[in-house]
């Protein structure tokens, strides 16, 4: 019995140790499992705030940039525009005197010498040396260059450089006009955003030259470093945002942060912060053992159970990410992947003929660009359930880019495939049949490829539609944009400033002034047509605006300043107005240069626009608005003599007096 009682201790120590042994390897792995998961939530938080951080400074620095941009192309088209450069006419651009952040805006000729500067600057100053001034004079590449940062010599303060390239009207290169961003701003940014002081910012190009660090600065030979960073891989590899982790192979501190590359300009902002210092907090030893105690007394129990959730949560997420990887995620169409994936399989089955439609919504832009993206959103919605709805259940509706779908039509000849177009083009037109006047009709443009008994080139039949869908397109051209037009027409028929007959009126003193300043007859239908659209633009500004009652907000009167590029770009897309897209650009110019968008002044602006000027602004001070009365015909008429020479072109108020100071109706 002894001997069978030692034997049954020993096995019991035996097994008493062996639990213990698991019970103390459980409870590390437990110890080891909260700290791993500690640290991971942490470092998941820290990252959640570095991407906040690092979208607050992309929207900022887009807004510096676009800004900055902004002038230099105003510039730019100022200069474009006449052809030369004309340092008189660059004085009056309005937007100068609004140029914060920018601390100067400098224009170089083709030899590099200052020609005009918003600074003062020494005769015989030159930038022909400069690697941004060389790189803009070999090629035009059509957008703003960024160069490293430098003493800025018309200023004295370090500084970015802006700058965009300036061509006659041949296209041959006169000049640049360059903006200079003083590194100062780039730190006011970082305390406006109010990031924790152990973060630190950086701006690269995304070649990864260095522009700008905050706090602090970099050497010559640090900033360098950058082209070989990690981020600089990832964005060159594709990647515009996301979070990434530095072993730090230059100062051995390893670092975590988040990246995001600006949508239009070719910069990389970053913010990042040391990792051993993000996660000081989670060393404290007493959160570790509470986790510890609560994940052993749990472990047991709710180890299966957690096991099974996080496995249960993995197979759902990789479904989600498998489905919006095949999927379009504005219409729940299948993307370009899946359907050059099912082309693929169709071949490798020897499958006996296919057809292919390309569908592109034709317009999608200017209605993007005029009312909004949203606008087009549901533009595209429509588009998706109308070819949903065309199309045999065996065919698979693609949508392959912004504006364009495809459909792919497996075992189909060809006299099936023009059928399926047929039915596509009779549901769009009964569509537009029981559209109003004031929505926007629906134009698809459709292109087809067919290929019969031919293994091995299904692939090919997207290039062939493509090819089908840019012809039919090419014989669209001449009346591309002009189905929008009555759209517009209803829409500013809507508004309150239309309803009571202002643009009749204005049409018909306008044409009557063109008479009487004896303009070519051939011109007076372009300037009815004028008449008519020059106010196109305001379709694009909200109601809230121009029905406010009182005196507009200074971004207020910005929103409203935009109606003319608006409706320039309206015009220009649409054949039927494109031939007086500028005079609707220019209507709202001043005789003395005080007008807008471009701030031209005297007689360059275009006739049209002058005689314009004086009947709109009559007819809108002898009409109510939201915001005043209308004045009496004699109190308007002493309004036009007396801005004579400042808004209004003194020629045209002679020609308007004699026709209409006689008909004082008080």
């Amino acid at each position: 019995m002894v001997i069978k009682g030692q034997v049954f201790y020993r096995w019991r120590s035996l097994l008493l140790a062996c639990f213990a042994i698991v019970v103390c390897g459980a409870f590390y792995c437990a110890v080891d499992y909260a700290y791993s998961r500690e640290v991971s939530l942490y470092l998941g938080k820290v990252n959640a705030v570095n991407q906040s951080n690092v979208r607050s400074l992309e929207i900022q620095f887009s807004r510096t940039f676009n800004k900055a941009d902004n002038m230099l192309l105003l510039v730019k088209a100022a200069v474009e525009q006449r052809g030369a450069i004309d340092p008189g006419q660059l004085s009056r651009v309005s937007n100068f005197r609004e140029m914060d952040p920018v601390n100067r805006i400098a224009v170089f000729d083709a030899k590099g010498n200052l020609v005009f500067s918003t600074t003062q600057a020494n005769a015989g100053f030159t930038i022909a040396d400069k690697e941004y001034f060389q790189a803009l004079a070999v090629k035009d590449n059509q957008g703003m260059y960024l160069d490293k940062p430098g003493i800025d010599p018309l200023t004295g303060s370090l500084s970015v450089f802006l700058s965009r390239r300036l061509n006659d009207r041949d296209g041959n290169f006169i000049g640049i006009v360059s903006a200079g961003l003083p590194q100062d701003y780039f730190a006011g940014l970082f305390r406006q955003v109010g990031m924790a002081n152990g973060n630190t910012v950086v701006l690269l190009r995304k070649d990864g030259l260095f522009l700008a660090r905050v706090p602090g600065g970099f050497s010559d030979q640090q900033a360098t470093t950058f082209r070989e960073h990690p981020v600089i891989q990832l964005v060159s590899q594709g990647s515009n945002a996301g979070v990434y982790e530095s072993p730090g192979k230059a100062d051995g501190v390893s670092r975590i942060g988040a990246y995001r590359a600006l949508d239009n300009y070719p910069v990389v902002v970053m913010a990042t912060v040391e990792k051993e210092e993000a996660l000081e907090e989670v060393y404290d030893q007493r959160t570790l053992y509470r986790y510890a105690i609560i994940g052993f007394v749990l472990f047991i129990l709710l180890s299966c159970a957690v096991i099974e959730w996080r496995m249960r949560k993995q197979d759902e997420t990789e479904e989600q990410l498998r489905y919006h990887g095949y999927h379009d995620v504005l219409t729940g169409l299948p993307n370009r992947v899946s359907l050059y994936e099912t082309l693929e399989k169709l071949e490798t089955t020897g499958s006996c003929g296919a057809a292919v439609i390309m569908a592109d919504v034709d317009g999608l832009k200017l209605i993007n660009d005029t009312f909004g993206h949203t606008a087009g959103d549901q533009m595209l919605l429509k588009t998706a359930g109308l070819l949903v709805e065309c199309t045999p259940q065996t065919a698979i509706v693609t949508r392959m880019g912004s504006d364009e779908f495809a459909i792919l039509l497996p075992e189909i000849n060809e006299d099936e495939a023009q059928a399926v177009c047929a039915k596509i083009r009779g549901a769009v037109t009964a569509w537009n049949s029981q559209v109003s006047a004031s929505q926007f009709p629906l134009e698809i443009s459709l292109g087809i490829a067919v290929v019969q008994d031919t293994p091995g080139s299904l692939t090919g039949l997207i290039v062939e539609a493509d090819r089908s869908l840019y012809r039919e397109k090419l014989a669209k051209l001449s009346h591309t944009g002009n189905h929008f037009i009555p759209v517009f027409r209803e829409q500013l028929i809507a508004r309150d400033f239309v309803a009571d007959g202002h643009i009749v009126r204005v049409r018909n003193m306008t044409v009557q002034l063109a008479e009487k300043m004896e303009i070519a007859a051939d011109k007076l239908p372009a300037i009815e047509l004028f008449a008519q659209y020059h106010d196109i633009g305001k379709v694009g500004i909200p109601d809230r605006i121009l029905n406010k009652e009182g005196c507009l907000a200074p971004e207020e009167e910005a929103e409203i300043h935009r109606h003319s590029e608006i409706g320039y770009r309206i015009a220009a897309a649409t054949k039927e107005l494109a031939p007086i897209a500028s005079w609707i650009l220019l209507h709202h110019e001043r005789w003395d240069g005080k007008g807008y968008p471009l701030g031209v002044a005297g007689e360059e602006i275009p006739l049209e626009c002058r005689i314009l000027a004086v009947a709109d602004s009559f007819d809108a001070m002898i009409s109510d608005r939201p915001y005043r009365k209308a004045l009496t015909r004699t109190q308007a008429l002493s309004e036009v003599r007396r801005n004579s020479g400042s808004q209004f072109d003194p020629d045209v108020v002679q020609v308007f007096v004699e026709l209409y100071g006689g008909e004082d109706r008080g």
